[in-house]
């Protein structure tokens, strides 16, 4: 079991950015952001892909991540069974709280299912995502080999204008390729909600 105080994983304010401390740090942060938006002592799965590589391939476990009352959030892995406890997240550039819905928000909240496969892509290092942007993606739940991403129009807007910047940046055309895949999922979704 791995004990995590997150500020280790801090450069002044904003997330580390050097080798094997930014690889732990940017998953004990996806943890996190998706644990702070979450009401406490729920443990629920996320879109966090687990960091182990069992036999060189991915372990293809949901993480699962609970908030606990004291303060302190825990993250477990479903299939590999490695887990941990995060302390010291409050405040730092990982806590979403703030970012929760605002309650004077008249959107309409829409709920798009999207292939998990393509999604993965949004969680990528290489894709690089606005913090609000980066919450509301990792705010999604896994079921199964889908992802339900729940949120209002003007967050699937927003979204939607970051990975079209993204793609304009692609670093070559196998990555262009996978963020429009994404991109056009996503759209698809927005279209038949209504707000395409």
């Amino acid at each position: 079991m791995y004990t995590s105080d997150l500020c280790h994983f801090l450069d002044g304010d904003h997330p580390a950015a050097n080798g094997p401390v930014q690889r732990m740090g940017r998953f004990l942060g996806q943890c996190v952001m998706a644990a702070s938006q979450r009401p406490v002592q729920m443990r629920s799965p996320t879109v966090v892909p687990c960091r182990r590589r069992p036999g060189h391939r991915p372990c293809p476990g949901p993480v699962m991540v609970t908030r606990r009352r004291d303060g302190i959030i825990e993250w477990a892995c479903g299939s590999c069974l490695e887990q941990g406890i995060i302390h010291h997240w409050e405040n730092t550039y990982w806590d979403c709280r703030n970012l929760q819905g605002n309650e004077e928000d008249t959107d309409e909240i829409l709920n798009l299912r999207l292939a998990g496969k393509s999604y993965a892509v949004l969680l990528d290092a290489r894709v690089s995502l606005f913090r609000e942007d980066e919450a509301f993606v990792l705010r999604a739940a896994a079921r199964g080999d889908e992802v339900v991403l729940v949120g209002s129009g003007d967050e699937f807007e927003e979204l939607l204008v970051t990975v079209a910047g993204e793609i304009n940046h692609a670093p070559n055309r196998y990555w262009r390729r996978k963020l429009e895949r994404i991109y056009d999922e996503i759209k698809a979704g927005l279209t038949e909600a209504g707000r395409g």
